[in-house]
Parts: structure tokens; C-alpha cells; sequence
């Protein structure tokens, strides 16, 4: 119902586009744009996408203060994108708090594997030794993505 009545108004609004800081996922991106569904943005007026971190966002002016208020309870950090630029130059890549992540993917990975390995013997386990190889070879990856 809401969905509706805000399609119509919003046909001739610039798009407004904000800085999604705290994203890794398009799980996160999807709980952003339900959470603005919930102040009445209909489904097509808001896209958050997970690789850029950025939410488009068409409304009047007059209603961003309550969609920002409602999309702020996410726990994201939102930068309003001044002018018309294309991507902010700081990518999603080159952000240190995406990096720190991945390094804690890396060691989170490693550690596990090595821990389930030296299990893997002692139980003499070749499934525990393998799934262990598992962990290590992701954490392997999630490391080559880092250089």
C-alpha cells in the first residue's frame, strides 16, 4: 500500500546516493533496503549494492530525515554522496576496515585449520584431516585476494 502511493511522486526525483560504510555482504544490503521499505520507499526507489557500497535512493527531500532515521537502526554507517560523480574513490576494496575483515578471515581460517589438523591426528581421522586442508585452502584464497 505504501509501495503504491510513493511510486507515483518519486518518478521525477533525482536520485539521491549514500556511502554504506559496515556492508560486506548482499545480506546487509538486503536488511538496508527493507529496512527503508519500512519507512515507505517502494522496493524500486532503493538499491544498496554490495560491491560498491552504495545506496541509490529515489525520494522527495522532505521524507530523507525519516528514511535515514529508519535505515540508520541497521547499524550501517550512511554518507550522503554529494554531487555527480560516479563511484566515491574509495572502493570497497581499498577501505582499511574491508582489509582488516579479510585479514581476520585469513587468520580465522589458518588457525582453524591448523587446530583441526593436529585433531585430525590424533583422532586419526582422514575426514577431519581434510575438512582441516579445507580451512587452509580458504584461508589461502581470502589471502591471495589480499595481495
Amino acid at each position: 500500500m505504501a509501495n503504491t502511493e510513493s511510486a507515483g511522486p518519486t518518478a521525477d526525483v533525482p536520485p539521491v546516493r549514500y556511502r554504506v560504510s559496515g556492508m560486506d555482504c548482499a545480506k546487509d544490503a538486503a536488511q538496508i533496503e527493507r529496512a527503508a521499505q519500512s519507512a515507505g520507499v517502494a522496493a524500486d526507489d532503493v538499491k544498496v549494492s554490495a560491491a560498491t557500497h552504495i545506496m541509490t535512493l529515489s525520494a522527495p527531500e522532505a521524507r530523507l530525515p525519516d528514511i535515514e532515521k529508519a535505515v540508520a537502526v541497521t547499524g550501517y554507517g550512511f554518507d550522503r554522496i554529494e554531487g555527480d560523480g560516479d563511484i566515491p574513490p574509495n572502493p570497497a576494496h581499498q577501505d582499511p576496515a574491508y582489509r582488516r575483515a579479510l585479514w581476520i578471515v585469513v587468520i580465522l581460517n589458518v588457525g582453524y585449520g591448523v587446530v583441526e589438523m593436529i585433531g585430525g591426528f590424533i583422532a586419526g581421522s582422514q575426514a577431519v584431516k581434510a575438512d582441516a586442508l579445507d580451512f587452509i585452502g580458504d584461508g589461502a584464497i581470502t589471502f591471495l585476494g589480499l595481495l
